[in-house]
Order: structure tokens, then C-alpha cells, then sequence
């Protein structure tokens, strides 16, 4: 066999290796993607219902009347909200 099959041989080896990494290196980014957009979108409604990552309640919403607590999706009126509910109680 001459010399220059085997390099030609060699050289199809490498290209195919390469493009075996490529494709791997793709999978593996779009699955750590979609667990990182999994996880954070447990978080955010974790933390949107008032509860800790462990699940335990947190001191905001401990402190901060029932209802009051998820001034994230009321926004500033939310807020205005919990602030006159916390000065009725006390």
C-alpha cells in the first residue's frame, strides 16, 4: 500500500474525529441548556410562591401578611398593598 493512502486514510480518521467531537460538544451544550432553563424556572416559581429552595417558608413571607408576599407578580401596587396590610396589623 503506498504512502499516500495511508495518509489519505489517516486524514478521512482525523476529519471524522473531528466532526464526532463536534457533534458531541452540541449535544452536550443543548442538554446542559435545557437542565440550566429547568432548574431555573423551578427556582423562580419556587421563589414566586413564597417558599425557599428547601422549601421551607421564607422570612419575607413570614413576615409579610399572606397574599402580600408575591409582590413579584403584583408589581408596585402589590407592594403599596402589603405595606398598608402590615400598618393595619400592628
Amino acid at each position: 500500500m503506498a504512502l499516500w493512502m495511508l495518509v489519505a486514510i489517516g486524514d478521512v480518521a482525523l476529519i471524522l474525529a473531528g466532526l464526532g467531537m463536534a457533534v458531541l460538544i452540541a449535544v452536550a451544550s443543548v442538554v446542559a441548556v435545557a437542565v440550566a432553563a429547568v432548574g431555573a424556572a423551578l427556582l423562580l416559581r419556587r421563589h414566586a410562591s413564597g417558599s425557599g429552595i428547601l422549601g421551607a417558608s421564607s422570612a419575607a413571607s413570614r413576615t409579610v401578611p399572606a397574599g402580600a408576599a408575591r409582590t413579584a407578580t403584583g408589581g408596585a401596587a402589590g407592594a403599596l398593598r402589603a405595606r398598608a396590610q402590615v400598618g393595619r396589623r400592628s
